[in-house]
């Protein structure tokens, strides 16, 4: 404890006399003064052992979407993204390969997909799907989702009514994952939820993951916060309910605290 301790009290490095900084120390501050992804693993496993009881398992997943997401556009070539070329596949195969990555006829299949629908979404070639679309075109799917989804939000549970709070979410961005007809890119959320979803894919790529608080932040419990508690611990942190079978919602773990995501739990109604 004590190795962490030293490094919390390195985090406010003022000296209360002055108001003054340690300008040296600040720059070495927390994990940011370690080389190895061995010490940098190890002692941020320590620090998270104390954030209101994080699971390794919720860190790797957080640490995976992350990488996910920086590994997947530095795979994508900027001719592609926003220029015109002849053909799509020899740039994805040359950009690869300047990578160190074998250019396999899937991987190059699949980023030409990325690259086409990134394309034809940003010169707004096609018009994005809504919940009035699905509910009118496409039926089948429409009651395959519901159904799959008990008729609630897939993020918090609440009974969801076409018209009145139903929304359409694209689970991977439109402007990525496109509007298959099977639905495989949709799901159904409440107004609140899909709000405080926005664009991003992970609640991990937000700001709000590393419990970041801008200097007019409300001290209410923003919509964005809220999804990202939601998204993180999926249930009930007492029944193990999730949002198929009831109403989730979400508290402080610790009342003083503020209300950023690693103060916050989930919990179902009838535990509220």
């Amino acid at each position: 404890m004590k190795a962490s301790e030293d490094l919390l009290l390195r985090l406010v490095a003022h000296d209360p006399s002055t108001r003054g900084i340690d300008r040296e120390d600040l720059e070495s501050t927390g994990l940011r003064s370690f080389d190895s992804v061995d010490d940098v693993v190890r002692n941020a496993m320590h620090l998270l052992s104390m954030m209101s009881g994080r699971k390794e398992s919720v860190v790797a997943r957080e640490l995976a979407e992350v990488f996910s997401y920086r590994i997947l556009f530095l795979l994508l070539p900027e001719e592609c993204l926003f220029g015109s070329p002849v053909r799509d596949k020899p740039v994805l195969r040359e950009h690869l390969l300047r990578l160190g990555i074998t250019p396999t006829e899937d991987l190059v299949r699949g980023l030409k997909f990325l690259v086409d629908n990134f394309r034809m979404k940003t010169r707004r070639e096609s018009q994005k799907t809504s919940i009035t679309d699905v509910f009118v075109r496409a039926p089948r799917v429409y009651d395959e989702i519901l159904n799959r989804q008990n008729g609630r939000c897939a993020t918090c549970g609440v009974p969801l009514a076409y018209g009145l709070n139903m929304q359409l979410d694209h689970v991977l961005p439109w402007h990525l994952g496109d509007d298959p007809l099977d639905g495989s890119n949709w799901q159904f959320l409440c107004e609140r939820c899909n709000r405080g979803k926005g664009i991003l894919p992970h609640y991990s790529l937000s700001v709000h993951q590393a419990n970041w608080i801008r200097p007019k932040e409300s001290h209410a419990l923003s919509d964005d916060v809220r999804y990202a508690a939601l998204k993180r611990d999926g249930r009930c942190s007492k029944s193990g309910r999730g949002p198929r079978d009831t109403e989730l919602f979400v508290e402080k773990a610790i009342e003083t605290g503020c209300w950023v995501l690693d103060n916050l739990v989930v919990v179902a109604r009838d535990d509220f």
